[in-house]
């Protein structure tokens, strides 16, 4: 059996007004011509050419530099482009765009992420849970195990943030 997945990732989502301007993906930008909007556009060529994915993978970075406007136009997005490609399974996480570790918006790196959707980023609310308590959570169907990691749980603030980067880099 074969399985079909789609990736879509880094989409750096925020409004026309945030500068300096770091993704074509803007939260504010109309979706018409298609040609002027990149998750449009994705649609577009996903209809035209027949495309399916029986999954839909979002590694992280919805947005940018952690903007809500950019976090909610991306995670809609996302169901836009499940639907397009009547994918059956969703595995989304966060990416270190999506956690306030600056404290721009509060005390809590992880509460925009958490409480913007309730289906974010598990449909489950046992998923959920294990994702924001243990830092991971399995997606299982008859066809495929999925492994959803939060890999960013550990940027709780500036600093941490940095230091985790530096040991990733080397």
């Amino acid at each position: 059996m074969s399985i079909r997945v789609a990736i879509a990732s880094d989409f750096h989502c925020h409004p026309s007004t945030v500068e300096p301007t770091s993704s074509f993906f803007l939260s504010d930008a109309p979706w018409l011509p298609a040609s002027h909007h990149p998750i449009a556009s994705l649609i577009e060529m996903i209809d035209h050419s027949s495309l399916s994915a029986d999954v839909l993978l979002i590694p992280g970075d919805l947005t940018d530099r952690i903007n809500r406007q950019g976090l909610r136009t991306a995670w809609d997005a996302v169901g836009n482009l499940r639907r397009a490609l009547s994918a059956d399974l969703l595995a989304a996480t966060i990416g270190n765009h999506d956690v306030d570790s600056r404290a721009v918006h509060g005390g809590d790196p992880f509460q925009l992420a958490r409480e913007f959707d309730p289906r974010f980023p598990a449909q489950s609310e046992e998923n959920k849970r294990r994702f924001w308590s243990d830092g991971f959570f399995w997606i299982d169907n008859a066809h495929v195990r999925i492994l959803v990691v939060n890999s960013v749980a550990d940027h709780l603030n500036e600093e941490e943030a940095k230091r985790l980067l530096a040991i990733s880099n080397g």
